[in-house]
């Protein structure tokens, strides 16, 4: 336990060098398929990031139809959404020859998404709580854009390559996250 602990450590040490796009944050980023395969972990870690927006969607009456029925099609499309982006990366990765970036690609990934899930969280229950006032949509408008812009900038350290590969990845992810969640939420409702 203590070897996880060290390691998410370290990989969310390492996303939070890549938030204030320093390069170095890549360095503490796992480069195996094992470490990629643990990288999922992260999925698990963000998991209240479903939670929480789903209850106070349901505490607020924004959800029709059967709670069960709801939170198991919200769940799954989250499930999906953690494991959909990675498999198709590793086309587009090979498709770009750089497949044996993979596993660091996932890795960076998987803990970048962990930090971003929980920050539009803790951005929402303070847009909820009336924290953020009258600024919320700007707020959270900058915060998405930073987190796109961070995920480019990742992939671009990752794959050492110019810009077109890693804007691919970014508007794959965009892509594969919209018509996940629509689809959810169109079954759900």
């Amino acid at each position: 336990m203590s070897a996880f602990i060290t390691e998410a450590r370290g990989a969310i040490a390492g996303v939070m060098r890549l938030v204030i796009f320093d390069r170095r944050g890549t360095d503490h980023f796992g480069v195996t398929n094992e470490a990629a395969a643990r990288s999922f972990w992260a999925c698990v870690l963000s998991f209240p990031a479903l939670v929480v927006p789903l209850a106070l969607d349901f505490a607020d009456g924004k959800v029709k139809g059967d709670p069960l029925a709801v939170s198991l099609v919200r769940i799954l499309g989250y499930i999906a959404g953690c494991v959909v982006f990675p498999l198709v990366s590793y086309w587009v990765l090979k498709w770009l020859d750089q497949a044996q970036r993979w596993p660091v690609t996932v890795y960076g990934y998987n803990w970048l998404s962990l930090v971003q899930n929980l920050g539009a969280t803790l951005l929402l229950l303070m847009q909820r709580a009336g924290l953020l006032g009258t600024a919320a949509e700007p707020v959270m408008l900058v915060f998405y854009v930073q987190c796109l812009a961070v995920e480019a900038f990742m992939f671009t350290v990752l794959l050492e390559m110019g810009v077109s590969g890693p804007v691919a990845l970014v508007l794959l992810d965009l892509v594969i996250g919209a018509g996940i969640d629509v689809a959810a939420r169109g079954i759900a409702v």
